[in-house]
């Protein structure tokens, strides 16, 4: 299936072909820092190739690895500043993107529910949801995130 991937404007700045691969509420510094300062972002991973780029690059911003701890670039709207996608695959080299926020994609997944909360010792909000997901520092170093970044 084919979904769109829109910005606050309502341009269509992508395609993105078939499912993610893993839904995510993040908490990170980064993460928040790109959708404007949100307590969370809800994100998806998936394969970089899954996503379609249909403007013009002069017609997005990206903001280098550099200016985030997680070394990934981000791709933003020039016109709304819509966080679309960031590439994982520059940092450890996976074809991964993650995008963000879920309301950019239509249509949505209602179907596919968040599997954790991650980087929880970024969290700006009092007391995380009592939703039952499991609760990680990082998917790098916790058990279960190594598991879900294994099926990746």
């Amino acid at each position: 299936m084919e979904r769109t991937i829109k910005c606050a404007c309502d341009k269509i700045i992508a395609i993105f072909i078939g499912d993610p691969k893993l839904r995510t509420i993040c908490h990170c510094r980064d993460c928040r820092k790109a959708n404007g300062g949100d307590d969370f972002q809800d994100l998806m991973f998936c394969n970089i190739n899954q996503i379609k780029v249909v403007v013009p690059r002069d017609q997005l911003i990206e903001v280098p690895a550099s200016e985030y701890k997680d070394e990934c670039p981000r791709y933003f709207c020039k016109d709304c500043n819509t966080f679309i996608y960031g590439d994982v695959s520059q940092k450890d080299g996976r074809p991964m993107a993650l995008i963000g926020p879920m309301s950019v994609l239509t249509p949505t997944l209602p179907n596919m529910k968040p599997s954790l909360h991650m980087y929880i010792q970024d969290k700006v909000m009092p007391a995380l949801p009592n939703d039952g997901l499991p609760r990680v520092e990082s998917l790098s170093k916790s058990p279960y995130g190594k598991e879900l970044m294994s099926k990746l």
